[in-house]
């Protein structure tokens, strides 16, 4: 019997030709300071990779040039670099923090941080999964209609992101909290309801 390891059932999930890695070796524009990122970040990066696209309207496809800063931006006094940008339309994109290796959500049209996403990429490449899986992936029969089925997905999804990366979700100024308050609205959620929805999740 052949253990599978959370890697292979990522990239089984995507297709391999469609993760995008890291190159080995720094590109041009990291040749004068290139990123100090903790090994595990830069080997998952590298040998596995990350979506080119994905349901929350993001691709990856910039690592394909190498982890280019964001110019200007620093979070806590490190360094920023692009891990993710939107799709045309949208403004959120994701980078990645300098040494600490944590992922934010930053804005293009103010160049601002706006939400904390994940721990580090390997939680990260889990939560995409868990979402992709369990929320964007429900036969549109399962859609849910109810409030009360519709606080049920939502509790599910967010209970399982938290189990790969409890600070992912702990409060409604976490990305994937809003990501999936956000989406409700899809399910037809409105005033008090929306407003009710995430009570006690």
């Amino acid at each position: 019997m052949t253990n599978t390891t959370p890697q292979d059932r990522f990239a089984e999930r995507w297709g391999w030709s469609r993760l995008v890695t890291l190159p080995p070796s720094p590109t041009a524009a990291e040749e004068q300071a290139p990123p100090a990122l903790p090994a595990s970040t830069v080997e998952f990066l590298t040998d596995v990779g990350l979506p080119e696209k994905t349901h929350v309207f993001l691709s990856f496809d910039p690592l394909r040039g190498g982890l280019q800063p964001l110019p200007g931006l620093l979070h806590e006094g490190e360094r920023l670099f692009v891990l993710a940008r939107p799709y045309p339309d949208y403004d959120t994109g994701f980078c990645i923090q300098e040494h600490t290796g944590r992922v934010w959500a930053y804005s293009r049209y103010d160049l601002a941080v706006h939400f904390f996403v994940n721990s580090d990429v390997e939680r990260l490449a889990a939560s995409l999964l868990i979402y992709s899986e369990q929320f964007m992936g429900l036969p549109l029969e399962s859609v849910p209609e109810g409030f009360e089925e519709k606080r049920r997905v939502a509790g599910r999804v967010l209970a399982a992101l938290a189990a790969v990366d409890p600070e992912a979700t702990g409060s409604d100024d976490r990305f994937w909290h809003h990501e999936v308050y956000e989406n409700s609205l899809d399910f037809g959620d409105s005033g008090e309801q929306f407003d009710r929805l995430f009570e006690g999740t």
